[in-house]
């Protein structure tokens, strides 16, 4: 096998990043460029020297869950997973072919016989010098070891048609997949590929099933697996009964419909690095992009909680929490517009709470303004007082914290206490008489016992406090007032204001406007959320229908141009298609599918708003009269 750029490509898979982090952590001093590179070719040449080289088909005889004959339905799953492993490290193999050498990869060399797996047995002891005597057992180490997968060059140097190629890695997994099982036949399979060879493909068309209508009525467009009976027609049902996935058996016909050359289907492969993500995704999602469906399970589309295009706002957000541990910033303040996810970003702000041992603590507020003034913060210092109540360890530390409490809010405590009831919890309140309260202003008051209750946690506790306010443009005038005070607490407390831009109804007056410009003294880190791009809705399209992304493409590029990237806007998009049968569960994929055209020809209003009030029409009269009366 000879290395990439030259005349056949090698990959090795994982164990090389693995090399590099072992090579850079040598010793406790901090290695040069060229230590590091040293010590890659000691380690590199002792792996090369305890690895066992063996053919796929070798591998899949010694792994096979197929013993005498059967299949060994308990072992499946553990040899699916190794398998699609496998699959990865020579499609990734092949991508990599297919980017850096311009003559093509050898068609002969993509075969069962020629690609090669590498394993790391326990000094071999278990692997027999003839494979052929090892018998049909099974050894679990020989699934688990894999180092590597390669494919070595081959005497026929035809490169053949990127469709022959396709269809030639489709055969390979085809036995990998079956536990080298005879789907086609032999004679039949030597025909398809001397016709695939040649320059111009034969038309040889595999039939899985033409059960699938979409409820519209209206023929779905036919691929070219679908146009002729033939001998392959139970082929995917046969991989079914073995226990293969749904998804995988969709991968190998969308790779063997590419024995069809130009007259191939829409979904067949048209590069090696396609594949290769489709198999990433298997592997990496596998309860969204691995599972075996049925129209009962996946009648619903699934929201998923990835965020899709938001890797710099992440980055924005993880970066002003590490410079807040150095007193540069307080918090951020996240604007965009209405639906493009400012919220969602707070599950990033929970999972860094998580990462450092922290308190997550979360607060929204109404448009419609029925929540009484600073009833939203002080529900979130309730919940701070509720956790440190439960993380108090020893009656002593509880002795310790009331005592500082009492120092600090001294007889006024019980004023807090009115807005925060869980302050009981960690202190003793003495109620304070009318002629006291009288004397107390209590707004003030307020402000500044709820800052020194902050401060006096902080200091007790090490551990750092999250605290997200959502839509803050509803925010009322005292609780704007309370924000600027508890932005004084600095030292371990990370605040986040979501608030929405180009909202027409708040006015430049309007305290939540002089409020933002108030707190301009302060340094919080602004985020921009905007609309997603067309990667972005892509991916988002593709994970909530658990399609594969390369299938979601058409859809996610009309309902781009429909919604300009609005992420909310995406997914009530989704969920009208759907409940109007343009978005339907096909039986013969055992996924979602959809008429392209008429989702195409549909008309749909430019803003949120708009769609939202399309949505509430269709509701039933008497639940459309409640929403007027409670609006």
């Amino acid at each position: 096998a000879r290395g990439i750029g030259q005349d056949s490509p090698i990959l090795i898979g994982e164990h090389l990043r693995l090399i590099d982090a072992k090579a850079k952590s040598i010793g406790s001093k901090e290695l040069t460029n060229r230590e590091v590179n040293h010590n890659l070719q000691l380690l590199d040449r002792e792996r090369m020297e305890n690895l066992v080289q063996i053919t796929l088909r070798e591998w899949i005889e010694i792994s096979s869950p197929k013993r005498n004959g059967f299949v060994a339905v308990e072992e499946v799953p553990d040899y699916i997973e190794a398998a699609l492993h496998v699959a990865l490290e020579l499609a990734r193999c092949l991508a990599r072919s297919e980017e850096f050498n311009n003559d093509g990869i050898s068609l002969a060399s993509i075969s069962a016989e020629n690609v090669q797996v590498q394993v790391a047995p326990k000094r071999h002891a278990w692997l027999p010098q003839n494979i052929k005597d090892y018998g049909d057992g099974t050894d679990d180490r020989c699934r688990h070891n894999i180092h590597g997968v390669l494919y070595l060059p081959s005497t026929d140097s035809t490169a053949g048609c990127n469709s022959s190629r396709l269809f030639a890695l489709g055969v390979v997994f085809l036995e990998l997949f079956s536990y080298g099982t005879e789907i086609l036949s032999g004679d039949v399979l030597k025909s398809i590929q001397k016709s695939a060879a040649s320059s111009s493909m034969a038309m040889m068309c595999i039939n899985i099933d033409d059960s699938d209508v979409p409820p519209s009525g209206r023929p779905r467009k036919r691929s070219a697996v679908d146009k002729n009976d033939s001998n392959y027609a139970d082929q995917m049902h046969r991989l079914k009964s073995l226990g293969v996935h749904d998804p995988i058996c969709v991968l190998l016909r969308n790779l063997l419909d590419c024995v069809n050359g130009d007259f191939c289907g829409n979904e067949a492969y048209k590069t090696f690095a396609d594949v290769k993500l489709d198999l990433e995704m298997m592997i990496d999602v596998p309860l969204r992009f691995l599972r075996n469906c049925d129209a009962g399970q996946s009648c619903q589309i699934e929201r998923g909680d990835i965020l899709f295009g938001r890797e710099e706002c992440i980055k924005q957000l993880n970066d002003a929490y590490k410079r807040s541990c150095s007193g540069e910033f307080n918090g951020v303040l996240i604007r965009g517009e209405a639906g493009v996810g400012k919220s969602k970003l707070s599950t990033i702000i929970e999972q860094i709470a998580r990462d450092s041992n922290g308190y997550f603590l979360r607060g929204k507020f109404d448009q419609n303004h029925e929540i009484k003034p600073l009833s939203v913060i002080g529900h979130v210092f309730n919940n701070i007082c509720n956790m440190i109540a439960v993380d108090i360890f020893s009656f002593e530390d509880e002795i310790k914290l009331a005592k500082s409490l009492e120092s600090a809010l001294g007889s006024r405590a019980w004023v807090l206490a009115q807005i925060v009831p869980s302050l009981s919890k960690l202190m003793p309140l003495q109620q304070l008489s009318c002629v006291s309260l009288q004397s107390v202003d209590l707004a003030e008051s307020v402000r500044y016992l709820l800052s020194t209750l902050l401060s006096t946690i902080t200091k007790h506790f090490g551990k750092p406090i999250f605290i997200v306010f959502d839509d803050v443009q509803w925010a009322d005038a005292a609780s704007l007032q309370m924000f600027t005070s508890l932005l004084y607490t600095k030292k371990n407390v990370f605040f986040a204001f979501c608030c929405r831009d180009g909202d027409t109804s708040i006015q430049a007056e309007d305290p939540f406007q002089v409020w933002l410009q108030s707190i301009s003294v302060f340094s919080l880190q602004q985020i921009h959320v905007t609309n997603l791009d067309y990667e972005g809705v892509n991916n988002l399209i593709s994970h909530d229908l658990c399609v594969s992304p390369r299938l979601t493409r058409p859809l996610s590029k009309i309902i781009f141009n429909k919604s300009l990237g609005n992420p909310f806007f995406v997914w009530r998009l989704l969920e009208s298609l759907k409940k109007n049968e343009m978005i339907y569960f096909s039986r013969r994929e055992s996924r979602f599918a959809w008429d392209i055209d008429k989702i195409s020809d549909l008309e749909i209003s430019d803003d949120v708003l708009s769609l939202l009030i399309m949505e509430m029409k269709k509701l039933p009269s008497d639940i459309q009269m409640g929403l007027k009366v409670f609006s």
